[in-house]
């Protein structure tokens, strides 16, 4: 593919295939997505790709290569071709150069003669036909699917060029009569090809440059791994790894899976997986991510997730499809593109019969001039680009920030976000509840504590940790509980040496309540639960969950960038509101049960607002899934990553103001790329068919416009690359 009329008969094509809902193509990556209604063949959207005149390279990787990968090293492989028929054209070019325009700067390598023209056609003619062979492949393909596009406008408008010139040699009466003059253009159709093939060059170096994120996520995990099988250590390939296996993760090494420490203990450092900053101690039971780098120690790990289901693969699939994705203000540029090039050669045309019918003298000669030059300068490589590149750049950019998006959509409504909602307990809070105070019925009973850690060590219960975390350091012991159910938003019941045990909200439990104690440790922002067994109140526990170290920065910079920020919590409204002071939010929303969150989110929505639900439990799920925009913090469930669209992999609250950023300095970008490329097209497209002539008695070269055109790609690929250094 070489311009965004390419992406139009792609996607045209895929789309006409049985079966196929939506088809995207990435014209940065040259890959295609597509989402079909049914099982789907690849030979047949092979067939209808081929058939539209495109080619589908396979991709033979070796055992356990990434097709990224595989497909990676083939750009390289397309990029060192394209160097050498660059290097090809630039040396056949320039003694051309020096024939033709030495003269004029007063060097005559040659006597005056017919020799200088045959010496300059010898050297044009394979620039033409073998460098720009590609030009005229890509052409024809077009022309038998009654189609044109880039490739078309450079065949073309070279051809002329180098036909002309051939005239000239062969018939040098007519054609001076003709055109007025017996001038030769083999200058202008091979410097045409050299420039175009420069800036494709150069192109194609920044696009991959662009993707340099998703490479470095694969390079993360290890090609083999050394694997315990049939009594020793044997290095296997990682595709022939399989959960169960046991595997040796040495000193220095990078983990290859997902799993759990077996033996030994390690430091892990995650920063380039998670963007955690700090190495993490592991030791037996600990789970480990694949990629991620141990330090000095070695140790055994057990296989848990392996290939596309490992942590790092579900990251590089969800970067990868973002990048490929289309947002909404690509579609203009889509439309433009379909129709664009035989626009351009029905103008170039019509310019040219205008100043050869109209003109002055000589009428022709200006006529070819002008019909070459529209066709070079009117290539829609920027417009093709101008999109992908800065999606490609923003979502890698986020990627080593810890911010995956999951398509285009979300990236480009995210900047639209006037409302920030935040869950509360593992959100804005560590999730890491610990008991802060305890109040006894009948002092110094501690029978209660006992069967409350009874019931939530079997339980679902969001609190049960702090509450076995205390019972441990008090030396309990605890017989087993039975028949335990939770009651959802309320709290938990079990039956502990047939005794009836409830443990939760105050409100759900009832009876006399010690009320002040209560409303005491609420005010501090502390959870309570009460424990009663046979109906009898027994205790009550004050639990609270520490705030995240970005907490207060997020809100803050939400704040400073107009955005509210709402707390939604399914906490007693006294919970909720002491750390809603304590981090300055905007509106307090608590004693919110599971099923009511998506309520809450439609109900701010139909204030008129654009929400973002931040959430990492299952029970956030309908209302990351409600929200405009939902995102996930890492190391939540994977239902609520599921449910988003886009994840924070580190779980950290301040990435969410700087993915509000970095969504709009993305837009924002593609906003400029496309001005760029529409604003170059509709300026230069009248200077070639001769706007400035009756003012300046000027004409826009044809070697200008080559020039002109490669600079208008490399410039939106280089603005692109300006998001990768963008600050967040």
């Amino acid at each position: 593919m070489t311009c965004a009329s390419c992406v139009a008969a792609v996607e045209g094509a895929v789309r006409a295939v049985a079966g196929v809902k939506q088809a995207q193509v990435n014209f940065a990556q040259e890959t295609i997505r597509i989402e079909a209604a049914t099982s789907l063949g690849k030979g047949a959207v092979i067939a209808a790709i081929e058939d539209a005149g495109y080619g589908v390279p396979v991709i033979a990787s070796q055992a356990g290569e990434d097709p990224l990968t595989a497909q990676r090293t083939r750009q390289i492989e397309e990029i060192a071709r394209m160097r050498r028929r660059l290097t090809a054209s630039i040396l056949l070019t320039l003694p051309i150069l020096v024939l033709a325009m030495g003269p004029m700067l007063g060097i005559r390598p040659l006597p005056e003669g017919p020799m200088s023209g045959w010496i300059q056609w010898l050297l044009a003619t394979p620039v033409q036909f073998w460098v720009g062979a590609i030009f005229y492949r890509g052409a024809w393909g077009a022309l038998k699917h009654g189609r044109a596009e880039m490739n078309t406008l450079v065949a073309v408008g070279t051809s002329a060029a180098w036909g002309a010139s051939v005239a000239a040699l062969l018939f040098p009466n007519a054609i001076t009569a003709l055109l007025g003059s017996g001038a030769l253009y083999f200058d202008t159709s091979t410097l045409i090809i050299t420039l175009i093939l420069l800036g494709r060059f150069l192109e194609a170096r920044a696009k991959r440059a662009t993707g340099e994120a998703v490479a470095a996520l694969m390079g993360l995990a290890p090609k083999t791994a050394l694997v315990e099988r049939e009594g020793g250590w044997k290095e296997l390939p990682l595709v022939e790894v399989v959960v169960g296996d046991h595997i040796s993760v040495r000193a220095g090494e990078r983990i290859a899976v997902d799993g759990v420490v077996a033996q030994g203990h390690g430091l892990i450092d995650a920063s380039m997986v998670t963007g955690e900053p700090l190495p993490v101690a592991v030791h037996e039971g600990d789970e480990v991510i694949g990629g991620c780098l141990n330090g000095a120690t070695a140790f055994v790990m057990q296989a848990r997730k392996v290939g596309s289901n490992t942590l790092l693969a579900r990251i590089t699939a969800l970067v990868t499809q973002a990048q490929a994705a289309k947002p909404p203000i690509a579609q203009l540029a889509d439309r433009v593109a379909g129709v664009f090039v035989p626009v351009v050669i029905a103008t170039a045309t019509l310019a040219a019969l205008g100043w050869g019918l109209f003109g002055p003298e000589p009428a022709w000669g200006h006529a070819l001039q002008v019909f070459v030059a529209v066709l070079i300068v009117a290539c829609p490589c920027a417009l093709g680009l101008a999109t992908p590149v800065s999606i490609i750049t923003g979502t890698g950019r986020g990627a080593k920030e810890g911010i995956l998006f999951k398509g285009g959509d979300s990236l480009e409504l995210l900047r639209r976000v006037d409302t920030v909602v935040f869950d509360k307990t593992g959100t804005l809070t560590e999730g890491k509840p610990q008991v802060v105070a305890v109040w006894s019925a009948h002092e110094p009973d501690t029978g209660w504590l006992a069967q409350a850690a009874a019931v939530e060590a079997v339980s679902e219960h969001p609190l049960a940790g702090a509450v076995l975390a205390h019972a441990r350091t008090q030396n309990l012991h605890w017989n087993h509980a039975t028949q335990v159910a939770t009651v959802a938003g309320s709290g938990v019941t079990g039956m502990v040496s047939g005794h009836e045990v409830r443990i939760g909200r105050p409100e759900w439990i009832g009876g006399a309540l010690p009320n002040d104690w209560i409303t005491a440790r609420r005010a501090e922002g502390a959870t309570v639960v009460l424990v009663c067994a046979d109906g009898i109140l027994r205790g009550g526990l004050a639990i609270a969950d520490p705030l995240k170290a970005g907490a207060a920065l997020a809100v803050a910079t939400l704040q400073n960038q107009g955005i509210e920020v709402v707390l939604l919590s399914g906490d007693h409204p006294e919970v909720a509101r002491a750390v809603g002071e304590r981090l300055k939010v905007d509106r307090v929303i608590a004693g919110v049960l599971p099923d009511g969150k998506h309520d809450h989110i439609r109900a701010l929505q139909g204030e008129g607002k654009t929400v973002a639900m931040v959430g990492d439990g299952i029970n956030d799920a309908p209302a990351l899934a409600a929200a405009q925009v939902g995102i996930a913090m890492g190391g939540g469930s994977d239902i609520a990553m599921e449910s988003s669209d886009v994840t924070l992999m580190r779980g950290d609250p301040a990435l969410v103001p700087k993915a509000i950023h970095l969504s709009q300095r993305t837009v924002g970008n593609i906003k400029q790329n496309l001005f760029w490329a529409f604003a170059y097209n509709t300026a230069l497209i009248p200077l070639a068919a001769g706007a400035l002539y009756p003012l300046y008695g000027v004409l826009l070269s044809p070697v200008i416009a080559a020039a002109a055109m490669a600079a208008s790609s490399v410039t939106v690929v280089s603005n692109a690359l300006r998001l990768k250094r963008a600050k967040l």
